[in-house]
């Protein structure tokens, strides 16, 4: 479990923390605009580069101050699990990635 952060002064490890990758989880905040062309670049990187199927992959749109109304990631990720994740519905957060956990190491287990 890698967390690769966002900020580009790190992709140059990425390269590296992606190999042999099982999933990803990509955690974003929708009330910042320009973050919807990051995640994109982050799922091209993480997700298609490296052959992930849609089910390897979980998006939390993290939202610590809600300024707008923006909830849900771009339409370019529509088919891909995704939550919108407050202080609010911790819990519920927390389920959804403990689920997503159980459902990659059944994938990886079925690779074998």
């Amino acid at each position: 479990l890698w967390d690769a952060s966002g900020d580009n002064r790190y992709e140059a490890c990425w390269k590296a923390i992606m190999v042999d990758t099982d999933a990803v989880v990509l955690v974003y905040n929708p009330d910042a605009p320009a973050q919807d062309k990051q995640l994109t670049d982050w799922f091209d990187f993480f997700v298609k580069k490296n052959g992930l199927r849609d089910e390897q992959c979980l998006i939390f749109a993290n939202r610590p101050n809600p300024t707008s109304d923006r909830i849900r990631p771009p339409p370019l990720f529509t088919r891909i699990a995704s939550m919108v994740s407050t202080a609010a519905n911790g819990a519920e957060s927390k389920n959804m990635f403990e689920n997503f956990v159980k459902e990659v190491s059944n994938l990886r287990q079925n690779r074998k």
